[in-house]
């Protein structure tokens, strides 16, 4: 299993455009087969901090999430949304 924490941060006047462009994420991720949880949070006290759990079956499950097109659109505008390239955290099970 693959585990996942990643932490975006959207840009002060962003901030709705980047939940939504995020829920549009969860949409679509959690379709995906080896998907097995995609859950999106945001911070109560800097609510400009959003943050995923992510887990997927495999290493495939998760390249296959990686390629998909609606990542590469809200990636591709990463620049103009986000303060800073999203923050990716590999856990392991404990």
């Amino acid at each position: 299993m693959i585990i996942i924490i990643a932490t975006i941060i959207a840009k002060k006047d962003k901030i709705a455009e980047v939940k939504a462009g995020l829920q549009n994420l969860v949409a679509h991720t959690t379709q995906e087969t080896g998907c097995i949880s995609y859950t999106l949070h945001q911070d109560r006290d800097n609510t400009n901090v959003f943050m995923f759990y992510e887990q997927f079956k495999d290493q495939a499950a998760f390249d296959f999430h990686a390629s998909q097109p609606y990542i590469a659109t809200f990636s591709a505008r990463a620049g103009e949304l986000l303060e800073q390239a999203p923050k990716l955290r590999f856990l392991d099970l404990v």
